[in-house]
This record gives C-alpha cells, structure tokens and sequence, in this order.
C-alpha cells in the first residue's frame, strides 16, 4: 500500500489542528457522548450549532466557481442536521446561538471574502470528521434511546457512512494534485487552524444541561 505524502498539502493540514482535534476529543461534551451518558437536550443544542455552521459554509462554498472542483452536493449537511433535530422532537428556532458559534460563522464569511480557497481548510475538518462519525452511532444510540436506525435522529453521523472512507481519499489526492502555490496553502492551512480553534471553543462551551436561550444571530 502507498503511503500518504507526508509533504502534501492535506498531510500539512492534519498535523496543524491535531492539538485542537485531541482537545475536542477531551471536552466534556465529547467524554460524555462517548461514554454513552449525554442528555438528549445537551446534544440536539449541539445540532443546532453545527446547523448554522454547516448552513453558512456550505451556501459559501456552493456559490464559488473555484471550490467547484472540491466541493460537491454529498458534502452537504445542514439538511440532514435539520431533518435530525425533528426527528428527535425538537423546534430549532427554540434554540439560541453560542457567542462561539457565531463567531465561527463571522470568521468563515470573511475568511469567503479574503481568499474563498482557504475555505479548502474547512471542507478538510467538516470531511474528515465524518470518519469519526461512524463510532459514534452506538453511543448515541445510548444517549438518546433510540434504534440508531436511518431516520431516527442521528442520519448526521451515520448517512454516507460506507462512502465516506472512499470519497475523503479521493477528495485529498484531489486538492494534493491541486498544487497551490504557497501563499494560498498558507491560507488554507490558516483557516483550517482558525476554523479547528473555533470548534474546540464551541464544544468546550458546550451547556451540559438545559440549552442554549439566548439567540446571538
């Protein structure tokens, strides 16, 4: 088997934010979801964050003719964190906003602005995530007492699964082969670091009982 270029743009953006990628493993928020013991309501505010997230980045990168090549329609998610929220009875608009969440939002649509490649770094995350994904189904199940069965409130991690080992190494051999010069990897790179940073915020601030009432955006 081949091994990865350890010189590659994608292999340079795993080394950057895996500081940040073990921290959020170490929330308490992460520990209790993994540990099966996380309240229903705690993990639906969760969905609503990653929702406004999810909506933002991906009408950005939608509408921009240079991620045409790197982002396509089954990198979509806000609808399924949508349909998930429902199905676990809840109103979305119930929900409020974390000051996190939102400043996560203001950073992507100016990083759009300033250089709509660096947006590259975040597809990177919002990808890779989903192979982590696929261990959680099982807890989660736990957690909110449910089959874990396709529609019953956590398609987010489970939708896709079997495709997603096979389309993430596709996606960076893809943007590896890219070769951007070095000024729009550094920015790459600087986004997925910020927008990394900006989730570990999120989940650390995550309420671990009631949710979020205060709408902030």
């Amino acid at each position: 088997m081949k091994l990865a270029d350890p010189h590659s743009l994608t292999a340079r953006l795993r080394k950057s934010i895996a500081t940040e990628h073990e921290a959020i493993e170490r929330t308490p928020f992460s520990m209790a979801l993994m540990a099966g013991d996380l309240q229903r309501e705690t993990y639906v505010t969760n969905l609503v964050q990653m929702h406004r997230v999810h909506r933002t980045f991906e009408d950005l990168c939608g509408g921009q003719a240079k991620l045409t090549p790197y982002f396509t329609d089954s990198m979509r998610r806000a609808d399924v964190l949508a349909r998930d929220i429902a199905q676990l009875g809840y109103d979305q608009a119930s929900f409020g906003i974390l000051p996190e969440t939102h400043r996560i939002v203001t950073e992507i649509k100016q990083s759009n602005t300033a250089q709509p490649l660096s947006l590259l770094g975040g597809i990177y995350i919002l990808e890779g995530s989903r192979m982590g994904s696929m261990v959680l189904a099982k807890p989660l199940s736990k957690c909110l007492q449910i089959s874990g069965l396709p529609g019953t409130g956590i398609d987010y991690h489970v939708d896709g699964a079997r495709e997603t080992p096979v389309r993430l190494k596709q996606w960076k051999q893809r943007v590896d082969q890219a070769d951007f010069e070095e000024s729009i990897a550094a920015d790459i790179e600087a986004f997925a670091v910020m927008f990394m940073q900006g989730l570990l915020d999120m989940y650390a601030a995550m309420p671990m009982s009631g949710s979020v009432n205060r709408i902030v955006a």
